[in-house]
């Protein structure tokens, strides 16, 4: 395992070890989408702690129960001969791991339930055998976020109920990338992280001493190492794959609710919003809130779960093959709400350390608010009182007084301008013009380096 693997996963790691340690016999669930890293922070756990991780490949029950047999006696030093029932398997588990203090981890949960449909149920009634005050954890760690949330903690599970902490796994922030990436420029570091996203099984294909574009030259062509990932992580068992694909590659290009899906793909909008909840469910699309919206309510946007997907969606997916030829065209268009997001993170930051007029509780995008100059974001507190409307700008020029001031006059229309803050956010900084704007407008400026501290 590389350093690089476990950048950004202190907080988590020292939760994990913790947990760990508690008394008795209990569940922790690790999930996050193929690639975040479970498998590195089970393995960096286990340098302080024996941990007995079986990792269940794509095959049916019988092989997949020799196959935990042959890891069992490899790691217990036992002779068993091959468990006749998953009920044997967990039982003789449990009682050497008790015996000998090792923690007990079923890596790709979803593979082993897939082949083997009944083993919640098996290992809650194994689970539940278990009486010891000494600590007992078991680890289920597994891709796919809405189906673990389902399989191991939904009310209608066999484990529903069973004591359980969940450590969930998301990418890595644009902080965490001078680390992955040292030597680059912040330009570029933003740029890979944007593009990609921080999970860093997809940031480890990058070589560091090459430069961005001629790593983007080499990922970004059909046959390419990236290319075969993100086609194995999108093969799915749907009957129609090509519906599927369809409507990811219209979200992918901005199609973010099921009536501009339908008109994008020839698809009717029941059809299509039929498709999109199967794609929730496998984790492959989310749905995301501008700010203030009700998460409950009906105006949630559609996006592709990952930045790396919705990548390969634009270039490889419907593209000529060599996608980094045409990215830099559509650059500024991709990089802007990731900009967006990453300029109210660091807002949100600066809120918590009392360097803004009020304490944040929400964060995103601004809700149905266009703008020529940029990515309107926004940030308000618990009673949606007071805000803090943003530009994100990712032009690669400098942002001008006139852009600064079309600004300031279309986010403040129809808001009480006493509570409401506005900032702008920019990747090629700002115009001395703007900068004098800026300070009498009362508008805080950010650039790139503020996003990266």
């Amino acid at each position: 395992m590389s350093d690089r693997q476990i950048i950004g996963r202190s907080r988590e790691t020292e939760r994990l070890k913790e947990l760990l340690s508690a008394p008795g016999p209990h569940l922790i669930t690790v999930r996050g989408e193929t690639g975040v890293g479970k498998t590195a922070l089970l393995e960096e756990a286990a340098k302080e702690r024996r941990l007995f991780r079986f990792e269940a490949a794509d095959m049916n029950s019988r092989l997949l129960l020799r196959s935990f047999t042959s890891d069992f006696n490899q790691f217990f030093g036992k002779n068993e001969a091959e468990f006749p029932s998953w009920e044997d398997a967990l039982k003789s588990v449990f009682e050497a791991s008790l015996q000998t203090g090792s923690a007990i981890a079923f890596d790709r949960f979803e593979a082993l339930c897939g082949a083997v449909p009944e083993f919640p149920a098996v290992l809650r009634e194994v689970f539940q055998s278990v009486r010891t005050p000494s600590p007992c954890p078991l680890i289920l760690s597994g891709g796919g976020v809405a189906w673990m949330r389902e399989t191991v903690s939904g009310f209608k599970s066999p484990l529903y109920g069973l004591p359980n902490t969940t450590i969930e796994l998301s990418g890595l922030s644009l902080r965490d990338m001078p680390a992955f990436f040292p030597g680059w420029t912040p330009a570029d570091q933003f740029t890979v992280w944007a593009l990609f996203g921080g999970v860093p099984g997809v940031l480890a294909l990058f070589n560091r001493e090459e430069t961005l574009d001629t790593n983007l030259s080499r990922l970004l062509t059909r046959g390419s190492v990236f290319d075969f990932a993100v086609r194995l992580a999108t093969e799915t068992p749907f009957r129609e794959p090509r519906i599927y694909h369809s409507i990811m590659s219209a979200v992918a290009r901005d199609c973010d609710t099921p009536g501009k899906i339908a008109a994008w793909i020839g698809e009717t909008e029941a059809k299509c919003g039929k498709y999109l909840s199967g794609l929730v469910r496998s984790g492959l699309v989310t749905k995301i809130f501008p700010c203030g919206v009700p998460k409950d309510g009906r105006k949630g946007l559609y996006r592709l779960s990952s930045p790396a997907l919705k990548l390969w969606y634009r270039c490889l997916f419907m593209g000529s093959g060599n996608g980094a030829s045409g990215l830099k065209t559509r650059l500024n268009a991709i990089l802007g709400e990731p900009l967006a997001l990453a300029s109210s993170d660091a807002l949100t930051r600066l809120g918590r350390r009392s360097r803004l007029r009020f304490m944040p509780e929400e964060s995103g995008l601004l809700e149905g608010v266009q703008s020529d100059s940029g990515t309107l974001f926004a940030l308000t507190d618990a009673s949606k009182t007071d805000w803090l409307i943003g530009l994100a700008s990712a032009d690669p020029t400098p942002v001008g007084e006139a852009a600064l001031r079309g600004f300031a006059l279309h986010a403040l229309k129809g808001r009480d301008d006493r509570r409401t803050d506005l900032a702008a956010s920019s990747l090629a900084g700002y115009t001395d013009e703007a900068r004098n704007f800026a300070e009498t407008a009362g508008i805080r400026l950010l650039e790139l380096p503020d996003l990266l501290r």
